[in-house]
């Protein structure tokens, strides 16, 4: 299949393809290349069968993001048939990388990107959440696949209704936030390091409109990193100031803005939970189980910032990380 990619890149632009090297999947189950085409690269996307009605409304989603200056790749050709995407290359650098380099760089570019992605007016292709229904369809893989991977028999009897109220408290809570685009992913492998400080956006094509906190919470509780206290309130305040009050988003006080966030992050860490477990234990990723632990450390911290968590969620986070040395539990296949 890779060589019928290769061929019709090949086609497409006239070139000859001198090499390819697959990239990291990201969590979906679209397929990434980097190929060496003529005397420069390209980004080929693959959208499988089951995923191609998503093509359209990515390529209309990067347009409107292109239109308002979110650095985006550029799309040079799309096959609908075949569900593949040529796209220009942004480079090999990831904010995540950016970060143990230079921080403070990588951060201020991201709070720009941030900034004008949440600026943008909520056009017809972003489709609204669904208000609180669809927010607790997305915490679906969390009572699926997470709790039951680490909770059996009667313990599992007594957190998941427990969960259940924690989780509808939430959603009604993150639905009654001030509302804007929402990238959906929104950490630092999504970001790329662009020269002069610019930070371009990808996997973006499930973008949609839901509270303005959520990718603030996805940036600063990243499960691609685990940040102490002291750091995490670092970013809480440089967000209020670079992407809340000097974009003129959202004129809101710091202590309002700080207790959307903490909300918002609570939600946000229970989606990712459920992902990863999903993704760890359904498509046999066991990667995913470190960003579990980056997870469940970061809701540590977040517990902290946030005393009212701590009879939630804390109990949550002391038996996950309790069991979670043990191995995850597959629900589909265990007896």
């Amino acid at each position: 299949m890779r060589d019928s990619w290769i061929a019709w890149a090949e086609i497409t632009s006239g070139l000859r393809v001198a090499r390819a090297e697959a990239l990291p999947r990201d969590a979906g189950r679209r397929t990434y290349l980097r190929v060496w085409l003529g005397e420069g690269t390209v980004i080929l996307c693959h959208f499988p069968e089951f995923d191609l009605y998503q093509l359209p409304r990515f390529l209309a989603i990067r347009a409107v993001l292109a239109a308002h200056e979110v650095p985006v790749p550029e799309v040079l050709e799309a096959d609908y048939s075949s569900g593949l995407v040529m796209m220009s290359d942004l480079g090999r650098v990831t904010v995540r990388d950016c970060l143990s380099a230079d921080g403070g760089y990588a951060l201020d570019g991201v709070y720009r990107t941030l900034a004008t992605l949440q600026s943008i007016p909520a056009a017809r292709v972003f489709r609204p959440t669904e208000g609180v229904r669809g927010l607790r369809r997305r915490l679906n893989p969390f009572f699926q696949w997470y709790l039951p991977a680490l909770f059996t028999g009667a313990e599992l009897a007594t957190v998941m209704p427990a969960m259940v109220r924690v989780a509808q408290e939430l959603c009604v809570a993150v639905e009654a936030q001030p509302s804007c685009v929402w990238h959906g992913d929104f950490h630092s492998r999504n970001l790329v390091c662009r020269p002069h400080g610019d930070i371009a956006v990808v996997d973006f094509q499930d973008a949609t409109v839901a509270s303005c906190y959520l990718d603030l919470a996805a940036l600063i509780f990243d499960q691609n990193h685990v940040r102490d206290r002291l750091s995490v309130k670092r970013m809480i305040g440089e967000t209020y100031w670079q992407v809340c009050v000097d974009s003129g988003a959202r004129p809101v006080a710091e202590r309002e803005y700080r207790a959307n966030l903490v909300i918002a992050a609570a939600y946000w860490v229970l989606r990712l939970l459920g992902v990863c477990a999903r993704l760890a234990l359904r498509d046999g990723r066991p990667g995913f189980e470190l960003e579990i632990r980056n997870c469940l450390r970061n809701l540590g911290v977040l517990i902290e910032l946030w005393p009212l968590a701590r009879r939630s969620l804390g109990e949550l986070q002391v038996s996950s990380m309790d069991r979670i040395d043990s191995g995850l539990r597959n629900p589909m296949t265990a007896t």
